[in-house]
């Protein structure tokens, strides 16, 4: 068994000058427990446990109490009274192998509480947006759990994956404190082959579900992505195929999108030459634009990422 607690004393100093004039000058100390437990029930299985509080500032830019344009709707303002940040965090893992029945799994457990921090507070008027930079006690917890599990036999590997956060925070818009909860959930499942002289294939499945909800809002939305990667090493040549099917769906406003990216190459070349050559071909179906949403505490965004056209390049390579 690991046991190693540990006591840290950090002292800071900071001043913050603009256009020549002294704003702040100040210092404080501050005491940052940490603790680390480690305890092996056996070679192949042990359970760690890992606590910290910490402390930081924030960008140089936070202090800055001048207007600065962000983007055409956007605009921030620093606070030369900022302090530094205090945060805890814990987390609690465990793992197991075993190596005969070729098994892999482990589970954590974390924490993270904010006792103090720099967040934004934003004034709304129409689509523009005024943020001040500000000091703030709020609460503000997040708990996550997360594991992967992993299988292997002679020919196959299989990995199942997930993870839960949840999140439970304020801020202050338009001078109105508003409370706000983030709950999200993914997964991931794949399978891929492990032969020696055949194709070998990786194919799975990821999916995840997200929930941002206050008095004010809620949203929920939803992404499936299926993958396919096939590769093959046979005689001087090499083959890739790589495939992306994604679905994403606001179930708030039933909008979706969907889109497919695939790519593929075939390659030759031989072990003792320093030439090669290739064909490559991207996006082979040719789509013109993926959609990406996102939400926050104030805006819904719909953003359109324009896709090159499907090229297919042939390539000549000497390797020096």
């Amino acid at each position: 068994m690991v046991l190693r607690p540990g006591l840290v004393l950090k002292k800071y100093n900071w001043n913050v000058s603009q256009f020549g004039d002294e704003l702040v000058n100040e210092q404080t100390a501050i005491l940052l427990p940490e603790l680390y437990v480690e305890y092996k029930f056996k070679t192949s299985e042990k359970l760690r446990l890992n606590y910290n509080r910490y402390t930081n500032f924030g960008d140089y830019s936070n202090y800055a109490n001048r207007l600065s344009l962000q983007s055409f709707n956007r605009i921030q303002r620093g606070n030369e009274n900022l302090q530094n940040q205090v945060y805890q965090s814990a987390s609690l893992l465990y793992s197991q192998f075993n190596m005969f029945k070729g098994l892999f799994y482990n589970a954590r457990l974390s924490y993270t509480h904010r006792e103090s921090s720099i967040r934004n507070q934003t004034e709304i008027e129409g689509i523009d947006q005024i943020s001040t930079s500000i000091f703030t006690d709020l609460p503000e917890n997040t708990y996550s759990i997360n594991g992967t599990i992993n299988k292997r036999i002679p020919d196959f590997t299989f990995t199942l994956g997930g993870n839960t956060s949840l999140s439970e925070y304020s801020r202050i818009i338009n001078e109105e404190v508003l409370d706000y909860e983030s709950i999200n959930l993914s997964y991931n499942a794949k399978v891929r082959t492990r032969f020696d002289d055949w194709p070998n294939l990786e194919a799975g499945v990821r999916q995840s579900f997200s929930r941002l909800n206050s008095d004010a809002i809620n949203n929920k939305f939803t992404t499936l992505s299926p993958f396919a990667n096939l590769e093959y090493d046979f005689w001087d040549f090499i083959i890739e195929f790589n495939c992306d099917y994604n679905y994403f769906e606001n179930q708030t406003t039933g909008d979706l999108n969907r889109f497919e990216l695939a790519e593929a190459s075939l390659f030759y070349g031989k072990e003792d030459s320093a030439w090669g050559f290739e064909v490559n071909a991207t996006n082979l179906f040719d789509i013109g634009f993926k959609r990406q949403n996102s939400v926050n505490e104030f805006m819904v965004s719909d953003r359109r990422i324009f896709v090159q056209p499907r090229i297919v390049m042939s390539k000549v390579i000497y390797k020096l």
